[in-house]
């Protein structure tokens, strides 16, 4: 038998580790230009204040809407820095998940409809929609990111601005899919503003907040908040303070995913 010499083994060795080494998994689904970076602050009130809801109130807004809505004129809250998602999660970037040890080991099942791990053709740049809590963390964690709290998807799109919609205090409807039968695609123009799609409308977004009014504690089997209305929706729905609950189980095919990722 031919024995190699010791250095060219060496070699040999290091290129077949090189080779079978488990390289780490890597996230091509985002780029920097899909994130939309935050300044954090130290004091920021969620809601809206006594006189902005005198003048909703007067546009018809339901009182019972705005009731959840009322800021806590004693509640400030320090915001960390950090990026948000452009747009929303669509259903095939929710495929590749689907396709992964990491969703195989944890059980997520497909979404009502899927064909196994496979969205219904045509819908795969729409937004997912029909998942639990559970399901979108589980995704998120996968994408190495995590769901906003409700006062951080508040801040990232109002924060600046203290308006009702992302354009304005007026309701666009050129700007917003509401009022129709299914959502848009994740990109789809011209339902972008300031670089970000479908802040009003589409889908609603996961947080991980329960709903209570701002100030108290929420019940532990209270609904999770989430934002940003949806297609079903009507237009007073999708503005920048609406809050709904929805059970943590809950399948809503109105109701999808906006990612996070910390500085």
């Amino acid at each position: 038998m031919r024995v190699l010499p010791l250095p060219l083994v060496l070699l040999v060795s290091l290129a077949l580790l090189v080779l079978v080494r488990p390289q780490p998994s890597k996230d091509t689904t985002f780029h920097e230009e899909d994130w939309l970076t935050v300044i954090g602050t130290d004091s920021f009130s969620p809601g809206l204040t006594d006189k902005e809801i005198a003048l909703l109130a007067s546009q018809g807004v339901s009182p019972a809407d705005l009731a959840l809505e009322r800021r806590d004129e004693s509640l400030s809250i320090k915001i960390k820095g950090f990026h948000i998602a452009r747009r929303e999660v669509s259903a095939e970037e929710y495929a590749e998940f689907l396709a992964s040890d990491a969703a195989r080991e944890a059980g997520i099942p497909s979404p009502p409809g899927w064909k196994g791990k496979h969205p219904p053709a045509g819908t795969e740049k729409l937004p997912i929609r029909g998942i639990t809590l559970e399901e979108a963390q589980a995704y998120a964690a996968f994408r190495r990111a995590r769901l906003p709290s409700e006062v951080e998807w508040e801040f990232a799109f109002r924060g600046a601005t203290q308006w009702f919609y992302p354009w304005g205090n007026a309701f666009d409807g050129h700007r917003a899919v509401t009022s129709v039968g299914q959502p848009r695609p994740v990109d789809a123009k011209p339902y972008e503003v300031h670089g970000v799609f479908h802040v009003s409308g589409n889908v609603a977004e996961w947080t991980t907040s329960r709903l209570a009014p701002y100030g108290e504690t929420p019940r532990p089997d209270a609904p999770v908040v989430v934002r940003g209305g949806s297609f079903r929706d009507r237009a007073s729905a999708c503005r920048l303070t609406s809050r709904r609950g929805v059970s943590r189980d809950a399948r809503a095919d109105d109701v999808g995913i906006r990612l996070v990722r910390d500085q």
